[in-house]
């Protein structure tokens, strides 16, 4: 004999009932969205899109694989920066000079972590690589 108003039968039909009328609610809710925007936000993202345009370098991080100086420097970091652009050719390339010595830095990149994932194939043909920061040149947008 059973105690109580509905049986166990029934009981489940009307916990389907209930869970059926919520994700139909749930989902008749989701296609009904309105969003209220300011008015100006447009003008806004605009002039963000065109003040970034502006930018060309960024503080971020580059691979610096080599430094020399003395005599013959400059043509051996040369040497350095051809042997590089031949086995990466998709990671841009830089020569400089800060006095006294002439490196050899390579990447753009905007995070350390981001810099950190090329290290290591970089490091299998130039030992003596390692991360800096420097100035990079900003692409986005």
């Amino acid at each position: 004999m059973q105690l109580g108003l509905f049986s166990t039968k029934m009981k489940r039909i009307l916990l389907f009932v209930f869970l059926a009328l919520g994700f139909w609610g749930m989902t008749w809710s989701q296609e009904n969205i309105k969003y209220d925007i300011e008015p100006n936000v447009d003008q806004v993202l605009k002039k963000h899109r065109e003040a970034w345009l502006n930018v060309k370098e960024i503080s971020g991080y580059r691979i610096q694989i080599q430094a020399l100086s003395g005599s013959n420097s400059r043509a051996k970091i040369a040497g350095t920066k051809a042997a590089f652009c031949g086995l990466f050719p998709d990671i841009p390339c830089y020569l400089s000079y800060a006095e006294p010595n002439f490196r050899v830095r390579v990447g753009n990149f905007y995070s350390r972590l981001e810099a950190m994932r090329y290290l290591k194939d970089i490091k299998a043909n130039f030992p003596g690589s390692f991360i800096v920061k420097d100035k990079v040149f900003f692409t986005e947008f």
